[in-house]
């Protein structure tokens, strides 16, 4: 399983190519994302877009560590109003439990996930699709997704031995907040709906059958995931 999430991960992080230019200072190494327009022998000019302001900036090369241009930016005389890959450290199903989940999109709309981390009980992961409405409204956007993978554990405590977990689909929608070039990332915030197994609600008959568990609640229908995405 570990093997197989790993591949995941990897075949996520190599999907986008819709990076922006990219120029690093040599002051505090501060990473500017933007569309670098033009360059001669002492500057580098570029446009860099902040809270939906365009505004035009030049930098002496002696001032920058190093620079890069992506081969995609200049289909677009401006930096994108929005991400396509992004690190998420945060709690909930699509986190693993407690963990990190790696996104990337292939589209402005259209993107796949793959999460890992611990459930209090053993490694959980997730991986799936997720589907967003327009990212560069000010709002936030809306989103919807659909994923495979760890979604409901249960762990007792004094008798880890009987502590086990189980995998299904599941469905969720949900809010990002607005992401702004330039700036680390953005919030996340969603509702999950988990398609939970026959066998799950079997084995919950067992525990609460066994005189010597106490308190156990039945899980509710519904879990909460929320986080911060880190953009690069």
């Amino acid at each position: 399983m570990k093997n197989t999430l790993l591949a995941l991960l990897l075949t996520l992080i190599a999907f986008s190519s819709k990076s922006q230019d990219k120029i690093i200072l040599k002051h505090n190494y501060m990473l500017i994302r933007c569309k670098i327009t033009k360059e001669d022998s002492l500057k580098l000019y570029y446009f860099k877009n902040s809270r939906n302001e365009i505004s035009e900036h030049e930098v002496l090369k002696v001032d920058v560590a190093d620079y890069s241009y992506n081969s995609d930016s200049n289909k677009n005389p401006f930096l994108a109003d929005y991400d396509t890959q992004s690190l998420g450290l945060g709690m909930g199903l699509d986190y693993g439990g407690i963990g990190i989940n790696l996104l990337s999109y292939f589209t402005k709309n259209l993107g796949a996930f793959a999460g890992a981390g611990y459930n209090l009980a053993d490694l959980g992961y997730n991986f799936g699709l997720k589907i967003r409405s327009n990212p560069e409204n000010n709002a936030g956007s809306l989103y919807t997704s659909f994923m495979y993978g760890y979604n409901l554990v249960y762990v007792i405590e004094g008798a880890e031995q009987l502590n086990k977990v189980f995998y299904g689909p599941s469905l969720g929608i949900g809010w990002d907040s607005k992401y702004y070039p330039g700036s680390p990332g953005y919030f996340t915030l969603g509702i999950i709906l988990p398609f939970r197994s026959k066998e799950s609600e079997e084995y919950y008959n067992i525990l609460t059958s066994n005189p010597n568990i106490m308190g156990l609640s039945k899980p509710i229908p519904i879990a909460i995931n929320f986080g911060y995405r880190f953009v690069f």
